[in-house]
């Protein structure tokens, strides 16, 4: 799984040399649980668009971020392709995903940490984890938080750990 959000994280550093300064889709709605159920099926159905609307990174970032999300979608997608079997990886980690639900936040303030869970089933093996999607009010919008570090590697690479969480 590692290597999965590796590649994952390697993308989206590869694109955040482009400016981000998107506003939200028109159907977010400004509910920390629902945003980050869309974000969790977002990644899964690698849906890298759906994505550009649902996170949010940090001003510096933002400033290189595309302001397209099928500029950033395409730019996912040839990252993922640029590694080796990088899109088999990513497809045997995430199309092996079901059972993903969210439970109710803990809120504060601008902030909200939504507690996820999901089932892998790999080779007949089934392992649940658990993890939290932290979410970031940006505009009455609630948005996956990678506003902490100014470094996209790190702030992907935590964050996708954090919501895929851990086996239990």
């Amino acid at each position: 799984m590692r290597i999965v959000i590796s590649i994952i994280v390697l993308t989206l550093v590869a694109v955040s040399g482009m400016a981000q300064t998107h506003l939200s889709s028109p159907d977010v709605k400004s509910d920390p649980k629902a945003e980050a159920l869309k974000l969790y099926l977002a990644i899964q159905k690698q849906d890298w668009k759906t994505m550009y609307f649902l996170t949010l990174f940090s001003p510096n970032v933002r400033k290189e971020m595309p302001d397209d999300a099928d500029a950033f979608a395409t730019g996912v997608r040839a990252g993922i392709n640029s590694e080796k079997d990088g899109q088999k990886t990513i497809d045997d980690l995430l199309n092996n995903l079901s059972e993903i639900t969210v439970l109710d936040p803990v809120m504060t303030a601008d902030k909200a940490d939504v507690p996820t869970s999901a089932k892998l089933t790999v080779n007949g093996r089934t392992v649940f984890f658990k993890g939290t999607a932290h979410m970031i009010k940006d505009r009455d919008v609630w948005k996956w938080d990678l506003t902490f570090s100014d470094d996209t590697k790190t702030a992907t690479e935590q964050a996708l750990l954090a919501l895929i969480g851990k086996p239990q």
